[in-house]
C-alpha cells in the first residue's frame, strides 16, 4: 500500500490540466510504469499532442471487462493554502490538485492491472483505456469509440470519486449557450435602445424560478441547471446591444431534454419584449442507466459488501463521465466506483481521503482477481 500511495503522489506531482490539455507528460508516466511491469500499451491521439492510453491483457475468453479512467484534470484554481503540484499527506489525507478527480482512481486502476498482469491465466480479457480531454469534451472516450476499443466489453467499471457508493447511472450534461441582441443608444437615453444585458438577466431570473419549482413539464426534480459563465456590452456608457450565457443542465432522464429545450423557448421569449432571443448547444451528453440485478453488477456489489462489512448503497452520480462518449450507441452493463467523494473535485485544497482509497483498492482486487 505504501508503494501504491507513492504512486498517486507520483500521478497527482504531473501537471496534467485540461485546459490547456496537457496530457503528454502524464501518458509517458504511466507507459514507463507499465513497460517496467512487462505491460505494453498503445497510444491513441485525438489531435496532435493529446494522447490517451490503452492496454489490453488477454483471458481464456474474448469477452472483455473495461477499466476506464481519464488523465486530465481541471485547471487550478485560486485559493490554494499550499503548492497544488506538491502532494501532502496530514491527517490521513493526500491534498493535491486531481487527487480525487481522479488520480485516485487512476493510481488503483493501474495497481489492480498491474497484479492482473501477474496472473497465469484471466477468465476474460482485462482492457485499460485512460482518456485524454475527459474535462473539456469527452474527446480521447470518442476517439477510443472510433478505434473500435469500446466493442465486445461485457461490463464497463468507471473508477470516479463515489464516496463509497456505487454508481449505476449517471445525469446527462447538456450545455448550451443563450444569445440576447438589442439595440446600441446612447448611455444618457437608455429609452432609445434595447438592453440585451438586461433581457438575458430576466431570462436567467425567471428560468432559476422555474428550476426551483421542479416544473412538472420534467420528469424529475432532480435536474439541475447552472449559469457558468456570461457576457455582453460593449462598454459603460453605451446600451447593451449583444449578451450571451453559458448554461449547465443536467438531466436525469433522456426524454428531459426536450421539455429543457420548450423551457428554455418560452423564457427566453416571455421575457425578450423587443430584443431577439436565440440558443445554440456546445455539447450534448446522454443520462446513462444501468440495471441493477445484472449477475456483473451484482457480483461487484457482492465484493463491496466482502470488503467493507456493509451493504452498499446504489445511486446515480451527478455529474457526467466518459461513458456516453465511449458507448455512443447502446452501453455494457456498468458500475462507477472509486475513491474519494466527488464534492471535493474541482475545489481549492483537493484531498483523497486515504481510507476510501486503500477500501476501493481491495474491492476492486476483490471483483477481478480473486
Amino acid at each position: 500500500m505504501n508503494e501504491l500511495v507513492s504512486l498517486l503522489q507520483q500521478l497527482v506531482a504531473i501537471d496534467s490540466c485540461n485546459p490547456p490539455g496537457q496530457e503528454e507528460e502524464i501518458y509517458r508516466f504511466i507507459q514507463v510504469w507499465l513497460e517496467r511491469h512487462g505491460i505494453a500499451s498503445q497510444r491513441v491521439e485525438f489531435a496532435p499532442g493529446r494522447p490517451s492510453l490503452w492496454a489490453e491483457i488477454r483471458g481464456e475468453r474474448s469477452e472483455t471487462i473495461l477499466l476506464s479512467g481519464h488523465l486530465d484534470t481541471v485547471s487550478i484554481a485560486s485559493g490554494w493554502e499550499n503548492p497544488p503540484l506538491q502532494p501532502q499527506i496530514r491527517n490521513d489525507r493526500l491534498y493535491g490538485l486531481g487527487s480525487t478527480d481522479m488520480k485516485g482512481g487512476l493510481a488503483l486502476l493501474l495497481e489492480v492491472f498491474r497484479q492482473a498482469a501477474l496472473r497465469p491465466k484471466l477468465p476474460y480479457t482485462l482492457r485499460l483505456l485512460l482518456s485524454a480531454d475527459e474535462e473539456d469534451q469527452y474527446r480521447g472516450a470518442a476517439e477510443f469509440a472510433r478505434k473500435g476499443l469500446t466493442e465486445n466489453i461485457i461490463f464497463a467499471l468507471v473508477a470516479e470519486a463515489t464516496a463509497g457508493k456505487v454508481g449505476i447511472g449517471e445525469r446527462g450534461e447538456f450545455w448550451l449557450r443563450v444569445f440576447f441582441h438589442g439595440r446600441e443608444a446612447h448611455g444618457s437615453t437608455p429609452e432609445q435602445g434595447v438592453n440585451a444585458i438586461l433581457a438575458c438577466g430576466r431570462f436567467l431570473c425567471l428560468l432559476e424560478e422555474k428550476f426551483q419549482r421542479a416544473p412538472p413539464s420534467l420528469r424529475s426534480g432532480s435536474s439541475t441547471w447552472n449559469v457558468g459563465r456570461i457576457e455582453g456590452g460593449r462598454q459603460v456608457n453605451i446600451v447593451a446591444e449583444q449578451c450571451w450565457a453559458d448554461l449547465d443542465i443536467r438531466l436525469e432522464f433522456e426524454e428531459d431534454k426536450e421539455k429543457v429545450i420548450q423551457l428554455l423557448e418560452s423564457s427566453g421569449q416571455s421575457v425578450c419584449d423587443q430584443a431577439q432571443f436565440r440558443w445554440e448547444t456546445i455539447s450534448y451528453q446522454r443520462p446513462m442507466r444501468s440495471d441493477p440485478k445484472d449477475p456483473m453488477i451484482q457480483q461487484f456489489v457482492d465484493s463491496v459488501r466482502t470488503v467493507t462489512g456493509n451493504e452498499p448503497k446504489l445511486d446515480l452520480v451527478t455529474y457526467c463521465t466518459d461513458l456516453p462518449s465511449l458507448f455512443p450507441a447502446k452501453a455494457p452493463p456498468f458500475v462507477l466506483y472509486g475513491p474519494g467523494d466527488i464534492r471535493q473535485a474541482h475545489q481549492p485544497n483537493e484531498y483523497l481521503d486515504l481510507k476510501s482509497f486503500k477500501e476501493c483498492t481491495k474491492v476492486l482486487e476483490n471483483f477481478l482477481l480473486s
